[in-house]
């Protein structure tokens, strides 16, 4: 995730990303507060193939434990580098 701001830095908007690792190809994203609505709206937006069987490399936000089924998801230092 990044954020940005339009104006106002009290304002953020952060922009959820989910890109398929060999390829760097977006495969998803959303854009909104840091929430679990958010969240739910990134995962929505990738392809059913990605969600039944990916595997998601992200950092330790909690949000992610209540979206991504457990076992697949995977925290690992560099996994995000390329959104990052």
């Amino acid at each position: 995730m990044r954020w940005s701001f339009v104006h106002d830095k009290e304002l953020k908007t952060w922009i959820w990303l989910a890109i398929e690792r060999s390829t760097r190809q977006i495969v998803g994203f959303a854009t909104g507060d840091r929430g679990t609505y958010c969240g739910q709206m990134l995962w929505e937006s990738m392809p059913t193939i990605y969600q039944q069987n990916a595997i998601f490399y992200t950092d330790a936000w909690a949000v992610y434990d209540e979206l991504i089924p457990a076992g697949r998801r995977r925290q690992q230092a560099g996994g995000t580098a390329h959104i990052e």
